[in-house]
């Protein structure tokens, strides 16, 4: 069986979108830009493969919807949500 891990870097699993990333983008391109990592977030979840969060310090916003996509989350007691 093949199986996907997928951890973070630094001290956080996954912190979410650097909100300064929008100021440069107009509503649309805003709404596309998030509809694409859906489709990320979507292939994880749907695409075939077991996928397992190993988390650590913070997992919120798109780091939580991250997570929640993949199909078994392990937390060591850093990990806030």
């Amino acid at each position: 069986m093949k199986v996907a891990i997928i951890t973070g870097t630094a001290d956080h699993y996954c912190s979410g979108l650097d909100l300064s990333e929008h100021t440069a983008r107009d509503a649309e391109q805003t709404m596309r830009h998030s509809r694409n990592w859906h489709q990320v977030v979507d292939r994880i979840q749907y695409g075939g493969l077991s996928v397992i969060s190993a988390m650590f310090g913070a997992v919120i916003g798109g780091g939580l919807e991250l997570a929640a996509a993949t199909h078994v989350r392990i937390a060591e007691p850093s990990t806030i949500f």
